[in-house]
């Protein structure tokens, strides 16, 4: 006599996900701040003022987002980096909300309104007028 495996079935619960009982909304949030970089004093010494200068505006264009969700939440946190000397104080200007909104609008084109665009160099050749398909 064999005895025969028998596989257990899975109950009406377990067949079941939280989200077929009911759909569920979502609010979005859209919400700006800042976040701010101390910065040591002896890296204008180091970097020299030309330098020093430069890397600053370089990591003010920095821009941190997050994607926070919650049970019926969801929030899109766009953080502007500051930079603040190490011991000093900085003025810092509250976000703008319309150009964070306009910033948005161009990453979901696939651009960024933030970002310079690389500069061409003498090696790289001018890109030309798109041609149609199937011509050379």
């Amino acid at each position: 006599m064999t005895k025969q495996s028998r596989k257990p079935t899975p109950s009406a619960k377990a067949r079941q996900t939280p989200a077929a009982d009911q759909p569920s909304l979502a609010r979005i949030h859209d919400l700006a701040s800042f976040a701010a970089i101390s910065i040591p004093p002896e890296l204008r010494q180091i970097l020299g003022e030309e330098e020093y200068e430069s890397h600053i505006k370089e990591m003010e264009a920095i821009e941190i987002g997050w994607i926070i969700r919650v049970p019926k939440d969801v929030v899109y946190l766009r953080s502007r980096v500051v930079t603040v000397p190490f011991g000093g104080q900085k003025q810092v200007q509250a976000p703008d909300p319309q150009a964070s909104k306009v910033d948005a609008k161009a990453k979901e084109k696939g651009t960024s309104a933030a970002a310079p665009r690389p500069k061409q160099s003498s090696r790289t050749p001018a890109k030309s007028a798109r041609k149609p398909r199937g011509q050379a």
